[in-house]
């Protein structure tokens, strides 16, 4: 079995309706779901705004490599109304990564796996230490748990909201 693991956030508009539909458009475009983190609401990480996130993990099994993966991302994301902007950190409906692709190491263009920040962002480990708290990280070689713990990131977990 694979680990794709994939993150989602949304700060904008009925925010668990996009995450919602993200997962249904990842299931029918991208492959089966396995597993469903719980939704953390989350203060903003990189940028200022005046709404908070929702966000959460999912575990998929695909038969798309990468690149066709990030494709397929980006065609979920404008179904749910993302439009790109050239600032890197922004209020947007979806916004989903790929956080490992088993535990392949990537550098192709804009796409880095695995995610380069992840193990900074709380807002990330969270919901994937939710799923899969034994996963080790293949460059790091530490568990999510273990990155968890070990997270400095001072951004606050609002509230946690179960599936």
């Amino acid at each position: 079995m694979r680990n794709i693991f994939l993150s989602l956030g949304s700060n904008l508009g009925n925010r668990l309706e996009y995450l919602h539909k993200a997962r249904t458009l990842l299931a029918a475009e991208a492959g089966q779901i396995k597993a469903v983190s719980d939704v953390y609401e989350t203060e903003p990480w990189g940028h200022q705004s005046e709404s908070t996130f929702y966000n959460q993990v999912i575990e998929i099994e695909t038969g798309q490599d990468p690149v066709k993966l990030l494709n397929t991302i980006q065609h979920v994301e404008m179904h749910c109304g993302r439009i790109r902007s050239d600032r890197q950190y922004a209020a947007r409906t979806m916004d989903i990564d790929i956080l490992f692709y088993n535990t392949e190491h990537m550098e192709k263009g804009n796409l880095v796996i695995p995610h380069p920040l992840l193990h900074l962002r709380r807002f990330v480990l969270m919901p994937l230490a939710d799923i899969a708290p034994l996963f080790i990280h293949p460059l790091l070689g530490v568990s999510m748990k273990d990155l968890l713990d070990a997270c400095h990131d001072d951004k606050k977990i609002l509230q946690r909201l179960k599936r």
